[in-house]
C-alpha cells in the first residue's frame, strides 16, 4: 500500500469542565472535506502517553461522517445501558456495551470519556476498503471493527 501524505484536519482538545466538553476545530474543514470521499483515522492520547490509533473508517463524505462523530463526542452522554459488548476486529473487549443500531452513539462518548486529546487525519483520497483494513491492522486501531460487529459480541449467547 502506498500511503498518502497524512494531513491533520481536525484537532480536538477535550476538557471536562462543569460536565461540558470544549472542542477546538482547526483548518478550513468545511471547504476541504465536505463531499470528499476517502479514508480517515482517529487518534487519541490518554494520560499523557503517545498517540494511539483508535479507529479507521472509509466513506463517500469524510466531512459529513466526521461532523457526525464530533456531534457524538460533544453532545452524546456516556451511557451504561448497552446490551452488547463492543468487541474490536482484533477480538478485544473495548470496555463498554452498546445497543443495536447505536454504535457511534456509544463508542464516541466512551472515547471522549477515556481520552484527553483526539485528532482525525485524512489518509487516502478514495473510499477504499483495502486501504482502511491495511491501515487499521498496521496501526492496531483499538476500536476498529471493519464496519460490523464480531459474531461473538453478544452477551446472552
Amino acid at each position: 500500500m502506498k500511503e498518502e501524505k497524512i494531513e491533520i484536519i481536525i484537532k480536538i482538545k477535550l476538557e471536562q469542565k462543569h460536565n461540558k466538553i470544549n472542542i477546538n476545530v482547526i483548518d478550513n474543514f468545511i471547504d476541504k472535506y465536505i463531499n470528499k470521499e476517502g479514508v480517515w483515522a482517529l487518534y487519541g492520547i490518554k494520560d499523557k502517553c503517545n498517540w494511539e490509533c483508535l479507529n479507521v473508517g472509509k466513506c463517500q463524505d469524510v466531512g459529513k461522517e466526521i461532523l457526525y462523530d464530533l456531534g457524538c463526542l460533544y453532545y452524546a452522554p456516556f451511557r451504561n445501558d448497552g446490551e452488547y459488548q463492543y468487541i474490536s476486529n482484533f477480538n478485544n473487549y473495548c470496555g463498554f456495551n452498546y445497543r443495536k443500531g447505536q454504535v457511534q452513539e456509544y463508542l464516541y462518548p466512551y472515547i471522549a470519556k477515556e481520552y484527553d486529546k483526539l485528532k482525525f487525519i485524512y489518509i487516502h483520497d478514495k473510499s477504499d476498503l483495502n486501504v482502511e483494513k491495511d491501515y487499521a491492522e498496521k496501526k492496531k486501531a483499538i476500536f476498529w471493527r471493519n464496519g460490523r460487529p464480531r459474531r461473538n459480541d453478544f452477551i446472552n449467547e
